[in-house]
């Protein structure tokens, strides 16, 4: 009875194994259908994250290809912007060279301002000093100087020999003319002898001066201002005697009466 009361609870035992073993052989079976179940999932993953992974790599490739044609266009842009710093900068050195150039031409044009507004006071100082000694010099030297002039003219007239052929030549052509006039009115006086009234020339000129004292070719000059009286203009100058004012003679020639210059010869 032991025996089979052992054999029991060994058969017990077995079975108790058996239903051990089986749930664990269900358990296992079922647990490989899940694990082939995860594994397929596993695999569908795997699948799916080669594919994301290609994905990525491709993602990847263009970023990288996006990165390098952005890096490309950026270093371009950068290369673009270096050279229109460049011409910005070349701008504006020119600009600032070009506004030092007009600081100094407006410094220079300034100056030359006011050294043309000084060489304009000086011209003016100078144009007035100018007119002062223009007025002056129509005041004083120049009524002087026509006043010396004339005088130089008339003594250099009166020693000349036209003035000495013109002189003769008047005497002698009045003392025609007076014989012919005593003549006429005076018939008698035909058979006068008139050689105490001989014609004037050179020789007799001289002679006579010589017997009178006087130096041939003298003249007498106007007379002269009291000192310190303003002397005449030109316009204020007395004609010479026997000379019209308002009829000027048609010749160079000064009218000078014979009775002024030679007093002695007609008495």
């Amino acid at each position: 009875m032991a025996e089979s009361s052992r054999r029991s609870d060994h058969i017990e035992a077995i079975t108790e194994c058996a239903t051990r073993l089986t749930g664990d052989l269900c358990l296992l079976f079922s647990g490989s259908v899940a694990a082939r179940a995860h594994a397929n999932r596993t695999a569908d993953e795997l699948k799916a994250a080669e594919a994301d992974i290609r994905a990525l790599r491709r993602s990847e490739k263009e970023a990288k290809a996006a990165a390098e044609e952005a890096k490309r266009a950026a270093e371009e842009k950068a290369k673009a912007a270096e050279e229109l710093a460049k011409r910005v900068d070349d701008k504006l050195r020119r600009a600032e060279d070009w506004v030092a150039s007009a600081e100094r031409k407006a410094e220079e044009a300034e100056t030359s301002r006011l050294e043309m507004q000084a060489a304009l006071r000086k011209a003016e100082e100078d144009l007035a000093a100018a007119r002062a000694s223009h007025q002056r010099y129509l005041e004083v030297a120049l009524p002087a100087a026509l006043k010396d002039a004339k005088a130089a003219a008339l003594a250099e007239y009166f020693e000349s020999e036209d003035f000495r052929a013109r002189l003769v030549a008047e005497y002698n052509d009045g003392m025609r003319d007076m014989k012919a006039g005593f003549i006429a009115t005076n018939p008698t006086l035909v058979e006068v002898d008139w050689s105490f009234v001989p014609d004037w020339s050179d020789q007799t000129m001289a002679e006579e001066a010589a017997e009178e004292g006087e130096v041939t070719g003298e003249a007498r000059l106007p007379e002269q201002p009291p000192s310190g009286a303003p002397e005449p203009t030109e316009l204020e100058q007395p004609l010479p005697p026997e000379q019209p004012a308002a009829d000027p003679p048609s010749s160079p020639l000064i009218n000078v009466s014979m009775s002024d210059l030679f007093p002695d010869q007609l008495d």
